[in-house]
C-alpha cells in the first residue's frame, strides 16, 4: 500500500492518521481540526486505507477489474475473488470496479486471484469491530 500512498497530493493536510485535500490557505490558520477537506485516507494498523475519492482519482495508475452483481457483494464483503468480467491484464494491484463503473476498492492480483486489500466494505466493519469490543 506505500505505492498507493506515494501518490497522495504533496500538499496533503495530515491529522492524526487521517490525510486530507485542504486549500493551502486554510493551514496557516492552526486551528485544532479533527477533519478538514476531502478526505484521502489514513494510516491503519501500520497499512494505509485510502479513500473511495483518491482510488477515483488515481485510478488511470493501475489495472482494473470489473465485478458482476454477485462478486461485488463478496468483494464488498472481503472475499477473494476469482471471477472476473473484464480484467485489464494490467498491474499487481488492480482497482476494482461493479458493472456500473463505481470503484469498490483495491485488490492485489495473485495469479487467478484477486485478493482485497480495500473495499467499501472495510470502513462498516471497522465501525462494527469499535462496538464489539
Amino acid at each position: 500500500m506505500h505505492r498507493i500512498k506515494a501518490l497522495l497530493p504533496k500538499d496533503n493536510l495530515k491529522i492524526k492518521n487521517k490525510y486530507f485535500e485542504f486549500p493551502n490557505s486554510f493551514k496557516q490558520l492552526n486551528l485544532d481540526l479533527t477533519y478538514a477537506g476531502i478526505f484521502l485516507g489514513e494510516d491503519f494498523q501500520d497499512k494505509f486505507k485510502p479513500s473511495l475519492y483518491f482510488l477515483e482519482s488515481v485510478k488511470d495508475k493501475f489495472g482494473e477489474i470489473i465485478l458482476n452483481k454477485k462478486n461485488s457483494w463478496l468483494f464488498t464483503c472481503n472475499r477473494i475473488i476469482t471471477d472476473v468480467v473484464k480484467d485489464s491484464k494490467t498491474g499487481y494491484l488492480v482497482i476494482v470496479k461493479n458493472a456500473y463503473n463505481e470503484v469498490l476498492g483495491i485488490a492485489k492480483r495473485s495469479h487467478n486471484k484477486f485478493i482485497p486489500i480495500y473495499d467499501v466494505g472495510f470502513m462498516l466493519r471497522k465501525e462494527i469491530n469499535k462496538f464489539e469490543n
